[in-house]
């Protein structure tokens, strides 16, 4: 089960231009891509994303060779059965049909190419420890993002996130992070970045881990069912070759023995 949250991240000025800067670069590579699969598809090319690939590297030679990649897996998520619009076909036929001038324009136009030049997103992987150009760290206590800019040049952003409640994935997201910086024993997680209002969002993909099987049927099952009223107490218990038998208590009243109550931090 994959499972994707989101966060926002604050970053200081200049690094703030470098990220947007590369989200152009990467968003551009996309755009490409999505070309040539189109056109490769076409021709029924066996192995487009190699092609694709020595393109991009051609065309972007200060992108990450990890970006290229994943610029071509996000070009595949899109139909190539039907023309598309990169930053949303309404806003691109408003853009045609009204003739605004001045900052209604300007904005309309900023509304247009935020989505259109602003994504960044890296594929990760378990052998790279998660995930090579966008990676998670802990920085004197605080969450941060530690993006690849160029080669050996990283920015750092702080996340902002906050679980919502006692069952939000954040949690769980949390828990599995801090234990594979414990264990280093890592998992991979594919994050992707969004320009939006002028703010960088994202949001972070990765599988639960399925939990280990600790208890079996191999020697039979038990079930217990109880009600309130009448007073029934019913238990059933299946062996492990299949014959089964039910016991039913039925009480007048029940009597509880005194429960000493123990602080959530015996547990």
């Amino acid at each position: 089960m994959f499972v994707s949250l989101q966060f926002k991240l604050e970053l200081k000025r200049e690094d703030k231009e470098k990220l947007i800067q590369l989200m152009r670069m990467q968003s551009s590579a996309i755009r490409v891509a999505y070309d040539m699969l189109k056109e490769l598809e076409k021709e029924k090319t066996k192995n487009p994303h190699i092609q694709i690939y020595h393109r991009l590297r051609h065309l972007f030679p200060k992108l990450p060779t990890k970006y290229i990649d994943s610029a071509i897996h996000k070009a595949k998520q899109y139909p190539t059965d039907k023309p598309i619009v990169f930053g949303g076909r309404r806003l691109f036929e408003k853009l045609c049909k009204n003739h605004l001038t001045g900052k209604a324009g300007e904005r309309l136009k900023k509304q247009w190419k935020e989505p259109r030049q602003g994504t960044l997103i890296s594929i990760g992987s378990k052998s790279d420890k998660g995930n090579r150009l966008t990676t998670f760290e802990d920085l004197n206590g605080q969450l941060h993002l530690r993006i690849t800019t160029g080669n050996r040049e990283f920015i750092y952003a702080k996340v902002l996130r906050e679980p919502s409640n006692a069952k939000d994935k954040w949690l769980t997201f949390m828990a599995i992070l801090l234990e594979s910086w414990k264990t280093k024993n890592y998992f991979a997680y594919t994050v992707e970045l969004k320009l939006r209002d002028g703010e960088i969002y994202g949001s972070v993909s990765f599988e639960l881990p399925t939990p280990e099987v600790k208890y079996t049927k191999e020697n039979g099952v038990i079930a217990i069912d109880t009600n309130a009223s009448p007073i029934h107490l019913a238990i059933a218990e299946v062996s492990k070759t299949g014959v089964g038998k039910l016991i039913l208590f039925i009480f007048t009243t029940l009597s509880f023995p005194t429960i000493n109550w123990c602080p959530l931090k015996c547990f």
